[in-house]
């Protein structure tokens, strides 16, 4: 049966059933999508071992026609999965969207909502926090009409692949969608590449997901190679074009710095994987030029010396330890 869904909610995944099924819970369990057609579920499955097909089975049986569920033929790069999952949508909006993050309840009657009321927009954006000086929630809309605006308020938000849902006739008017798939960052580049080509969107503020809970030692790749030199040098290009603000694209170096690129790299807290971050001096060369980059290793020092050799985060665990009890 051929419907016209008004969004699809694209899911790739990958050997975690159990974090998939609470995500789909999540999506099923809201009256917008038991009760109307307005939403479809794409699951695109990179060839999982574990129990991932037998979840999808059991939604489907229960909701036919509203959730598809792919395998690939054999197991491949992730950013394969993600093409494969956007793709195969039917939504007149397509959101990709992680397997490990359900929906705040109420949300997803929110999201369609706010898609309904702003459908001729090429892009719908969902960076799940309000950006700085918001004081609620659900205060903020605001439009996108250039990429300053964009990444104004969006900032490395944008990295998530979930912060966006793309009109279907928006991402089929692109040349090779995920050409940047080596990069780590597809999904980026066509969110710019609209917004270059005239495209408008529309970010709203409220926080609509949870966030599954961090799993220690699972990252994989080197945030200083992904974030300082891809990341930033995606944004570059539009610098060099003149079509970014050199200020907000200096603001945003700043920030991916001390937010992102230093607590991953360094792993004060040995929450990442530590082990597999190497050449931080040639992946921060763009930074080269800034005089704060050279004080941000006294900033690593402090927290080298005050974790790794006076031990605070064995502090910082006690007292948080302490806090639990005295909260039970």
């Amino acid at each position: 049966m051929e419907t016209s869904f008004l969004l699809s909610i694209c899911i790739p995944t990958f050997e975690r059933a159990c974090l998939l099924e609470k995500t789909l819970e999540s999506i099923v369990r809201e009256p917008v999508f038991q009760e109307t057609n307005k939403v479809e579920i794409v699951v695109s499955d990179n060839v999982s071992k574990d129990d991932t097909a037998e979840v999808c089975r059991r939604f489907i049986q229960a909701f036919p026609g509203k959730i598809k569920y792919i395998c690939l033929p054999f197991h491949q790069d992730g950013h394969i999965n993600f093409r494969n999952a956007l793709e195969s949508s039917r939504g007149l909006f397509r959101k990709l969207h992680n397997d490990n993050y359900p929906f705040e309840k109420g949300a997803l009657t929110f999201l369609v909502g706010f898609i309904e009321k702003y459908r001729e927009k090429e892009l719908i954006l969902c960076p799940n926090h309000p950006p700085a000086g918001w004081k609620k929630e659900e205060e903020l809309t605001e439009e996108v009409n250039d990429l300053s605006s964009l990444l104004s308020l969006m900032s490395y938000t944008i990295t998530w692949i979930g912060a966006s849902c793309i009109r279907k006739d928006a991402y089929e008017k692109l040349p090779d969608p995920f050409r940047y798939s080596h990069l780590y960052f597809p999904h980026i580049d066509y969110v710019l590449r609209t917004v270059y080509n005239g495209g408008k969107g529309i970010v709203t503020g409220r926080k609509l997901f949870i966030p599954a809970p961090l799993i220690p030692n699972k990252y994989t790749h080197n945030h200083a190679e992904v974030f300082a030199q891809n990341y930033l040098g995606i944004l570059k290009e539009y610098v060099e074009n003149s079509s970014l603000s050199r200020e907000v694209f200096e603001r945003e170096k700043r920030l991916v710095l001390f937010d992102h690129v230093i607590p991953y790299y360094f792993d004060f807290f040995r929450q990442y994987n530590a082990t597999l971050q190497k050449n931080y001096w040639y992946y921060t060369k763009e930074y080269r030029k800034n005089v704060y980059y050279y004080f941000s290793f006294l900033y690593i020092a402090f927290y080298f010396i005050a974790i790794r050799i006076f031990k605070l985060n064995k502090l910082k665990n006690f007292l948080l330890y302490f806090l639990s009890k005295k909260t039970d």
